[in-house]
């Protein structure tokens, strides 16, 4: 049954993979002027010559297509905006040296397919991205307000970095410094920040609503958190663990973090299988795994 299981499912994988390979092949027609439909799906990222967005194409021969857009710094859209463009399509870099970075790579694991220069953009509607996704990003971009004004610029950075896992505005001295002092993890959203979530959830609703309850809370929490902070692989993982842990409890079963570990892969691969090469997928599971393993002689050697 195990070998018969194996087999099925390297199947479904490799024609999946080979489906998604057509696709961006498909995609890839570096210099094409392309004159599509799209939706913004991402708050602007501040380059130094143009402003950088997410969309989502609503057109029939690339629908669902993600890619960037190089916007002139004039034109300010917002998350939401339904709008068309015109500009020309530029196909992402591979490595030109050995194991250096892949770009094209990279951005499969985003699911993007690449990038468009824009030439002429007119904004059609505002609001047209799903409701749920937008009251999220608003409720990011208030947290974001109110953390740059309670504290300095400096400290809402990193503050950003801890509690949302957003580094983007973090200079890369800051980034060097974490790196130097071994807790660069910190500015990733981990198993440590869920922890902290399952526990003010369930310290804050257990007494009313009793301790199943208060269980189910903390897991409508973390699909909340999971959407505010992007859905990165880090705190998918984290939060599917968490929530499978929250459910054992409810349902009277032993949690395995084993097993938590295996279904989490499974629901982040099946999501998008190019998240396997990704650095931040290797890093959070290795680091997962690792501790569960080397636990217990760690405790051993410092007792």
């Amino acid at each position: 049954n195990i070998i018969i299981t194996i087999i099925i499912s390297s199947f479904i994988s490799n024609l999946i993979i080979k489906i998604q390979e057509n696709k961006y092949e498909n995609m890839y027609h570096d210099g094409e002027t392309l004159s599509i439909s799209g939706i913004v799906i991402g708050n602007k990222e501040e380059k130094e010559y143009y402003d950088r967005y997410e969309i989502k194409v609503i057109n029939k021969k690339y629908k669902n297509t993600k890619l960037y857009i190089n916007v002139s710094k004039k034109k300010q859209l917002k998350y939401g905006d339904k709008i068309t463009i015109y500009g020309e399509f530029k196909e992402p870099a591979q490595a030109r040296n050995y194991k250096g970075f892949n770009y094209k790579q990279y951005l499969k694991t985003l699911k993007i397919y690449g990038t468009v220069k824009i030439e002429k953009i007119e904004i059609i509607a505002e609001n047209q991205a799903n409701t749920l996704m937008q009251i999220s990003n608003k409720i990011f971009l208030k947290i974001k307000e109110n953390i740059k004004i309670t504290y300095s610029e400096e400290m809402s950075k990193i503050i950003l970095g801890i509690m949302l896992g957003d580094t983007t505005e973090i200079d890369e001295n800051t980034k060097e410094e974490f790196a130097n002092s071994n807790i660069s993890h910190v500015l990733a959203v981990s198993g440590l920040h869920i922890s902290y979530i399952i526990l003010m959830a369930t310290t804050a609703t257990q007494k009313m609503l009793g301790k199943k309850l208060s269980k189910i809370i903390s897991s409508l929490v973390l699909v909340a958190y999971m959407i505010i902070t992007g859905f990165s692989i880090s705190v998918v993982r984290a939060s599917i663990m968490g929530i499978l842990t929250c459910m054992a409890f409810v349902l009277y079963r032993k949690s395995n973090t084993l097993n938590n570990i295996a279904i989490s892969t499974m629901i982040i691969l099946i999501n998008n299988p190019y998240s396997l090469i990704s650095t931040s997928f290797l890093l959070t599971y290795g680091g997962t795994i690792g501790i569960i393993y080397f636990q217990k002689i760690v405790e051993k050697i410092i007792k």
